[in-house]
């Protein structure tokens, strides 16, 4: 039995950056860190032959291409596995629209897993490259690589995407003292709206693109993103907030969007403390973040709601591989 844990993500600053349709023109900046909240995929020998998938549902297949779930066909068929397999993956929350990453992390350890069958170990940014592959142009999803990048590297990181295709990554090193004050400051809230992020994206990839467009409001979170880099590995986290929050600012211009349950949900937790925050992901639903002064920080749970707040730490491993 093979086991592939791959980590959910936590975006800072620069989404959008890690699309092809802004990055081709001007290079791309993220910053994001992995938390201890992951997906697994498990394969098992099958006796009886064929595939068969556990997901939200299960399928039986005889081949590969019979197989429903995108992600799984079409990474059995890029790996091209000899043997009969038993494919479960498992997430540690919805399986979809989190805007955690989720649909990143499943790809990247369903690709671990399929290597590690065939005895190889992939470095992180082989595993990234190939998860990115099967996503992006097998499976025709408008998404970005900052999932599938940051799911295989793991750790609080700064992530360049080249106007040449090339991604480069470095750790961000936080004081110790900052970094655990920032954990401890960030409280992530479950919208309880799922949505598609594939639409999301392809709608963000058309409106950078257009002239007139979204992509002078990206650039800037990029040049947020470097210099919010480099205020973290001083351990400087007084303007996070307030960087989040305009963050958040430009993000609504970005996505249009003005009234919403989501756009309630960040106002009232503004009026609760939280000193910035934004939507994860692509918009439309998924978590949210918010940065709440630690004393503050009961009574914004309490007023939120306790069943809506998801724990979580940051994690320092990327996706890891076991064989029991």
């Amino acid at each position: 039995m093979i086991i592939a844990r791959s980590p959910l993500r936590v975006s800072f600053f620069g989404g959008g950056s890690d699309l092809p349709a802004y990055f081709s023109e001007q290079p791309g900046c993220v910053v994001s860190t992995t938390i201890d909240l992951a997906v697994e995929t498990v394969l098992r020998p099958r006796a009886r032959g064929g595939v068969r998938v556990v997901t939200d549902g299960v399928q039986t297949a005889d081949v590969p291409s019979g197989i429903e779930h995108d992600f799984v066909r079409e990474a059995l068929l890029n790996d091209d596995p000899r043997t009969p397999l038993d494919v479960s993956i498992h997430s540690d929350v919805r399986s979809s629209g989190t805007g955690l990453g989720t649909s990143g992390a499943v790809v990247t350890s369903l690709v671990a897993a399929l290597a590690a069958l065939r005895g190889v170990e992939l470095d992180p940014a082989e595993l990234a490259a190939t998860a990115s592959e099967i996503e992006m142009v097998r499976c025709g999803r408008s998404v970005g690589l900052q999932d599938q990048t940051a799911s295989a590297h793991g750790g609080l990181r700064r992530y360049d995407f080249g106007t040449d295709g090339t991604t480069s990554t470095t750790r961000v090193d936080m004081p110790a003292a900052a970094h655990s004050e920032l954990q401890a400051s960030l409280v992530l809230v479950d919208t309880l709206i799922g949505r598609d992020a594939g639409t999301q994206l392809s709608h963000q990839s058309r409106t950078i693109a257009r002239p007139g467009g979204s992509r002078a409001r990206v650039t800037r979170m990029v040049e947020m993103a470097r210099a919010m880099h480099d205020e973290l590995v001083a351990g400087r986290i007084d303007s996070f907030g307030a960087a989040l929050h305009e963050a958040w600012t430009l993000k609504a211009q970005v996505l249009g969007a003005t009234a919403s349950p989501v756009v309630d949900l960040y106002e009232h937790g503004r009026r609760l403390g939280a000193t910035g925050g934004k939507l994860l992901g692509a918009g439309g639903g998924g978590h949210m973040l918010f940065v709440v002064p630690p004393e503050r920080r009961a009574g914004f749970v309490e007023d939120v709601g306790a069943h809506r707040v998801v724990p979580f730490r940051f994690s320092e491993e990327g996706t890891r591989v076991r064989v029991a």
